[in-house]
């Protein structure tokens, strides 16, 4: 997903973010070239020919980053809801029931209706399909420890 950037700054050029997948970051883009950030911080040329400093800030399990453009945030989408953040975070909970292992299948599940709700999925599938992913984190967990727990003892 590539969303466009809206600044004044950059009114004959098209700066993007290019949100990234589930194991690579988002990215920053000036006229469709990748530009390379230098310890989080992008150095971009503005049409007055200024050097402009840009970050991307993430939110927790939001894939869609905040700009900051020399200080001032760029909302590039509506933020989630506080009650989005809690459904989505639901899957976490697994990490005090299973440690690192529900940690990592909570994670991931929460991870994925993060994207979920990001998407362009109404608001009930967006919530039922984020309930599955919980379910199925869930049952990972349970056969993830059962095979680990049979191992172990036949061993």
């Amino acid at each position: 997903m590539q969303l466009e950037v809206k600044h004044p700054d950059f009114q004959s050029q098209r700066l993007e973010v290019k949100c990234g997948s589930l194991f690579s970051g988002s990215k920053l883009k000036l006229n469709g070239t990748d530009l390379k950030k230098v310890k989080g911080i992008y150095t971009v040329r503005a049409d007055n020919g200024k050097e402009l400093s840009v970050q991307l800030k993430h939110n927790f399990f939001d894939p869609i980053p905040k700009v900051k453009i020399e200080g001032k945030i760029i909302e590039l989408a509506t933020p989630l809801t506080w009650f989005e953040y809690i459904w989505i975070g639901i899957p976490i909970l697994l990490i005090f029931v299973g440690g690192a292992i529900g940690g990592v299948c909570g994670g991931l599940a929460a991870t994925g209706s993060g994207r979920l709700f990001r998407s362009d999925r109404s608001a009930v599938s967006k919530y039922g399909l984020s309930a599955l992913l919980t379910l199925g984190a869930a049952l990972c967990y349970v056969i993830l420890v059962t095979v680990i727990h049979f191992v172990l003892e036949t061993t």
